[in-house]
């Protein structure tokens, strides 16, 4: 059986931090809308303070990935599975 994963993102803009939950969507619509939200910021300045977290928790509430958005691109990701 697989695991189905709980998605949310972490936005932070300027200091300030905006939780948007994203429970029900797969990974790649919830890949999309991060990327999507980091595109945004880009074109609203330098991008300078702007960062778009996507976790993804499993079942038991620990958080086993993590996607770093900047700029509309994934400038990091890191996933539990290959700490194993």
């Amino acid at each position: 059986m697989t695991e189905q994963m709980r998605y949310r993102i972490e936005h932070y803009i300027e200091g300030r931090e905006q939780v948007i939950p994203l429970d029900d969507l797969d990974v790649k619509k919830a890949r999309s809308r991060a990327r999507s939200l980091s595109k945004q910021d880009d074109q609203l300045g330098n991008g300078l303070g702007h960062s778009v977290y996507l976790i993804g928790q499993d079942d038991s509430g620990t958080d086993q990935e993590q996607y770093i958005y900047i700029g509309g691109s994934l400038a990091d990701k890191d996933l539990v599975k290959d700490w194993k």
